[in-house]
């Protein structure tokens, strides 16, 4: 690793340090720290650091445009092109309700991570629930609602998979916090399958995940294992100007599908895992140099 250079983290203004450890970013700076790299953490954008690498931290699906300023204001910046990573930009399954297509489809949020994350505190964030009645009312800022007109975050494992475009209710379409994409699973003797290529500069590493249900979470998966990465994929995130984050797909009638882009990946166990990962990652750093 490269000797005396800074990195710089930065964080919305809203955001706490201590929330680090939720985040794959926590073991790459660990290991940096390790080989000598100082590591700063800035909140917000009214100070400026000096630092041989900025990398943006911002867990939010469009990157406010002050931000974006402050990124000018540093020659070397992971992802300094990637602002709005949301459904509509990303995803090239996105459906119409009067669109032709037959086959089972998903509705998902348009926000990244089911769009809880980052609505603004003053927002009331209206929560997808299937069960009638469910926590009816208000549970400190989150209210649940089974009225597709009104929901506005869905949490990522309640996202809906309905078996045509005509089950989907018209209140979906006409809802701009909500998408439909196409269903398209990787299947195999009844497990569902996610595959992930996660990446810090020239570094990066394959998985493929596996579950029962058709929405592989990390608390879920009942199979896990190494794979390599298609060309296209690796075309995907360059055309992205992706420098650090991660991307999910599957390989579905011998295609890779991208299904999500996010460029603050979370943390992973076991523990020893998320390490050796981190650890594999981290020497990417050189090639910011």
């Amino acid at each position: 690793m490269p000797a005396q250079k800074t990195i710089a983290i930065l964080l919305h203004e809203n955001d706490q340090e201590s929330r680090l450890d939720g985040y794959f970013i926590w073991a790459l700076r660990e290991v940096w720290r390790e080989g000598g790299i100082e590591v700063k953490i800035v909140r917000g954008t009214r100070q400026h650091v000096e630092a041989d690498l900025l990398i943006p931290h911002i867990d939010a699906t469009v990157l406010p445009p002050v931000y974006m300023d402050f990124l000018a204001k540093y020659p070397r910046v992971a992802n300094r092109a990637v602002r709005d990573i949301s459904k509509r930009v990303i995803s090239r399954n996105i459906l119409a309700g009067n669109d032709s297509y037959d086959g089972p489809v998903i509705v998902k949020t348009n926000l990244n991570c089911g769009g809880g994350p980052e609505l603004p505190l003053t927002e009331p964030k209206i929560f997808f629930s299937n069960r009638k009645n469910f926590w009816s009312g208000w549970f400190g800022r989150k209210q649940y609602s089974s009225d597709w007109a009104k929901i506005n975050c869905m949490k990522s494992e309640d996202y809906q998979v309905f078996p045509s475009l005509k089950e989907v209710p018209d209140a979906v379409f006409a809802n701009p916090w909500l998408v439909v994409e196409r269903f398209l699973p990787e299947q195999e003797k009844g497990i569902y399958y996610l595959r992930i290529c996660k990446f810090f500069g020239d570094r990066a590493y394959g998985a493929r995940l596996g579950s029962p249900h058709p929405i592989v979470k990390q608390k879920n998966i009942v199979h896990r294992e190494d794979i390599p990465i298609p060309d296209e994929v690796v075309e995907a995130r360059y055309k992205l100007g992706m420098d650090y984050g991660k991307l999910d797909f599957v390989i579905h009638n011998g295609r890779a599908i991208i299904l999500d882009v996010n460029r603050t990946p979370g943390r992973f166990g076991p523990e020893s895992r998320m390490r050796a990962k981190a650890q594999q990652l981290a020497s990417g750093i050189e090639s910011f140099f």
